[in-house]
C-alpha cells in the first residue's frame, strides 16, 4: 500500500492498486477559476487522498473513472478527495457477499435505497454511523440535514443515521403535489391531432383510438406501425395495471396485504391486455425491446406509450401527456420515491472516516450539489427567481453522473415537467408503504420464496398476455397463481403484510 502524507493528525492510506492523482487540464476562465479557489478555501479536507467508492447498482450506466470528468476533477480540487470508483462485476449480490465474507469492503458504498444488505451490514457492525462521525468530526453537519431526511432515513435497528439519500422528497412537495409525478400516458402529438384528439380515458375509448391509428397508419416508413408500446421489457404494462386500480400489493377489506396478482381487478386487466395483443394493437415484441430499439420506435413508429416522463429520450418533443385511461373511479400512479433513490454509507474498512464524512458533507451541501449535479453557474445552468431555470448539457463533463448525494437546496424547473406537469402530478401518490423495505433479504427463507415466485412471474405472466384466447389467458392466470401458492406464497405474503403495516404507521 502507498502511504500519503499525514492529514487530520493521522496517516491516510490509499486504496489497493495504483494511486490516482489529479491531472493537469486546460485552465477555466478567470471567473470559474476564482470560484474554485473560493470553494477550496471553504471545503478543502486535507492533502490529496484516494478512497474506494463502490457503486452497488447493477444497471448503472456511468462506468468511467472519476478523473475522466472535468467537473468531478473540480470536486477533487476543491476537497482533495479523489474517489476510485468500483462497479459490480457479474452478479452484484455475489460480489457483495464475497466482500463481506472476505473482509474486503470498500471505504464507501452506494446502495439502492431499499437494499436489504444495508441492514445486514448494520447488524454485523460493518458500517459507521453518520451520527458517530458527525459528532466526532463535523458537529455542524447535523444541522445541515433536514429533520424529515433524518426521520425517514435513520435505521429502524438503533435509530442511528448510517447514510444519506439521493433525491429525497420533502413533505411540502406531496402536500402541494409539486413536481412529484413521474408517470403518464403519452401519445404522438401530430398523429393524435390527425385522429381528432380522441378521448382515451376509458378502456373503450383507448382501444378505439388504437384501432383508428392502426387503420390510418398501418405502416410507417415501410415498417409496421406500433399502436401501443409497452416500454423496456414490457414494463409499461404495470402502468396499465394501475389504470385498473392495481397497486404493488393488494390490500383486502381487512387491511391485509397480498401479492398484487390476487387483486380481483387482475381479471378485467388480463382480458383487456390480452385483447390488445390479439388485435395486433400491442407491440408483438413488447417483452423483448431494450432502450436502443425503443428510441428508434419512439422516433418513428409508436403512437401511444404509458411511460415515465423522461423515458422518451430524444423523441420527447414529439409526444404529449394525456389524461390516463381510467378503468376504475380512482386511478393513481406512484410518485417519485419520497425516501429517495440511493443510500451512501461509510464502512468500517474506511482508512480515514474523518475525511469521508467531510467529503459527504461537501457532496450534500448546496455548493457540492450545484457543481456535481449541474456544473458551473452561467456556463452550464442559470439561477433565476431562486430556481435552476435552465440547464445546458454538461453530462459529458461529469455533471449528473455521480448524483448520489442529490438534495434539493434549490428547486429545479424542468421543461418537461412544465409541459406535462399538470397531468403527471395530478395522479401521483405517495406509495412508500408499498415499497419501503417490502422485499425480504435475498438469503432469508422468505427471500428464497420471493425469488422463486419472481421466476414464475417472469416465465408465466407473458404467456397470459399473448394467449390465443381470453379463455386460455384466464386459465394460464389461474395456473400461475397455483404455482405461486405451491412455491410458498402464503409465507411471503405474511412478510409483506407485516412490513406494509409497519410502513403505514411510519408514513401515514
Amino acid at each position: 500500500m502507498a502511504v500519503l502524507s499525514s492529514c487530520f493528525g493521522k496517516t491516510a492510506i490509499k486504496p489497493e492498486g495504483e494511486p490516482v492523482y489529479l491531472e493537469q487540464r486546460t485552465p477555466y476562465n478567470p471567473q470559474i477559476q476564482q470560484m474554485l479557489l473560493q470553494q477550496k478555501s471553504k471545503w478543502f479536507i486535507g492533502e490529496e487522498f484516494n478512497f474506494n467508492w463502490y457503486i452497488n447498482l447493477p444497471n448503472w450506466k456511468f462506468n468511467g473513472k472519476w478523473t475522466d470528468y472535468p467537473i468531478l476533477r473540480d470536486v477533487s480540487e476543491i476537497t482533495g478527495a479523489i474517489p476510485v470508483i468500483k462497479y459490480p462485476k457479474g452478479n452484484f449480490n455475489d460480489n457483495m457477499n464475497l466482500m463481506i465474507a472476505s473482509g474486503t469492503l470498500p471505504d464507501m458504498i452506494t446502495f439502492e435505497m431499499n437494499d436489504p444488505t444495508i441492514d445486514r451490514l448494520i447488524r454485523q457492525g460493518l458500517l459507521y454511523s453518520y451520527d458517530e462521525l458527525i459528532d466526532k468530526y463535523v458537529p455542524e453537519f447535523r444541522d445541515e440535514i433536514p429533520e424529515d431526511v433524518y426521520q425517514y432515513t435513520k435505521s429502524e435497528l438503533d435509530n442511528q443515521l448510517y447514510g444519506l439519500p439521493s433525491f429525497f422528497i420533502s413533505q411540502w412537495r406531496f402536500d402541494q403535489k409539486n413536481n412529484i409525478g413521474v408517470l403518464a400516458y403519452h401519445v404522438r402529438e401530430d398523429m393524435y391531432e390527425e385522429l381528432g384528439s380522441p378521448d382515451m380515458t376509458t378502456p373503450e375509448g383507448f382501444i378505439a383510438a388504437l384501432r383508428a391509428f392502426k387503420q390510418k397508419f398501418p405502416t410507417i416508413e415501410g415498417k409496421p406501425s406500433i399502436p401501443l408500446s409497452a416500454g423496456e421489457n414490457g414494463w409499461s404494462l404495470e402502468i396499465m395495471e394501475q389504470s385498473f386500480g392495481i397497486k404493488p400489493l393488494y390490500i383486502d377489506q381487512e387491511g391485509n396485504a397480498h401479492l398484487k396478482f390476487k387483486d380481483p381487478q387482475f381479471i378485467p386487466f388480463i382480458k383487456f391486455a390480452n385483447q390488445l395483443y390479439r388485435e395486433g394493437l400491442l407491440d408483438p415484441d413488447y417483452m423483448l425491446k431494450q432502450q436502443p430499439q425503443l428510441q428508434e420506435d419512439f422516433e418513428n413508429r409508436v403512437f401511444a406509450v404509458p411511460l415515465h416522463y423522461f423515458g422518451l429520450g430524444d423523441a420527447s418533443q414529439k409526444y404529449v401527456a394525456i389524461e390516463p385511461m381510467q378503468a376504475v373511479p380512482h386511478v393513481e400512479f406512484p410518485s417519485h420515491n419520497r425516501l429517495g433513490w440511493t443510500f451512501t454509507a461509510i464502512t468500517k474498512n474506511a482508512k480515514n472516516p474523518e475525511a469521508l464524512i467531510k467529503f459527504a458533507r461537501y457532496m450534500w451541501s448546496s455548493d457540492g450539489n450545484l457543481l456535481v449535479n449541474y456544473g458551473h453557474d452561467r456556463e452550464n445552468y442559470i439561477i433565476r427567481d431562486n430556481l435552476i431555470e435552465s440547464t445546458i448539457g454538461a453530462e459529458k463533463d461529469g455533471a449528473w453522473t455521480f448524483r448520489f448525494f442529490y438534495h434539493e437546496w434549490i428547486p429545479l424547473k424542468e421543461k418537461l415537467q412544465d409541459v406535462r406537469g399538470p397531468v403527471i402530478n395530478k395522479y401521483a401518490a405517495d406509495w412508500s408503504a408499498f415499497y419501503s423495505k417490502i422485499n425480504p433479504p435475498a438469503t432469508s427463507h422468505e427471500g428464497i420464496i420471493e425469488t422463486q415466485i419472481l421466476n414464475i412471474i417472469v416465465s408465466e405472466y407473458p404467456k397470459i398476455i399473448v394467449a390465443e384466447s381470453e379463455k386460455k389467458a384466464l386459465e394460464l392466470y389461474g395456473s400461475m397463481l397455483d404455482m405461486m401458492k405451491e412455491a410458498g406464497l402464503e409465507q411471503l405474503e405474511q412478510y409483506y403484510d407485516k412490513r406494509y403495516k409497519k410502513n403505514i404507521e411510519q408514513f401515514f
